[in-house]
């Protein structure tokens, strides 16, 4: 059963490595709107926390229905354990996925700023 353990935690951090790379194609598909904000404007700060604020929705669906899941899962060892060793375990896994998943969005984030901001000098000259 270890094997499914060590594959389950390769597939999160992949699908959290994914994550970063849909967050990357998702922004530079987009950086004539993030050059448009900068135009009239807006600062860097402000549109990372657009982007930000439509990313933590994204993690939020993906961790409550992953969540729901593990729980389901770990209902019948509850009985054996007892309700301490599984809880304690998956929140520190959540804390850990979540942590990740921040990291690889921030990744893509940032991976795509300087190519906002160069399109923005290509408008200037």
């Amino acid at each position: 059963i270890a094997i499914f353990h060590v594959l389950g935690g390769l597939g999160v951090i992949l699908g959290s490595a994914g994550l970063g790379v849909v967050v990357a194609r998702n922004l530079s598909e987009r950086r004539h709107e993030f050059a448009l904000l900068d135009a009239i404007g807006v600062s860097s700060d402000v549109r990372g926390k657009i982007v930000l604020s439509e990313l933590r929705p994204l993690v939020g669906w993906g961790m409550g229905i992953g969540l729901v899941a593990a729980v389901v899962s770990i209902i019948p060892s509850m009985n054996h354990l007892g309700v301490a060793a599984p809880v304690a375990n998956l929140a520190i896994l959540s804390v850990a996925i979540v942590a990740n998943a921040a990291f690889w969005s921030y990744m893509g984030y940032r991976r795509n700023v300087p190519a906002i901001t160069d399109l923005q000098r290509d408008f200037d000259s």
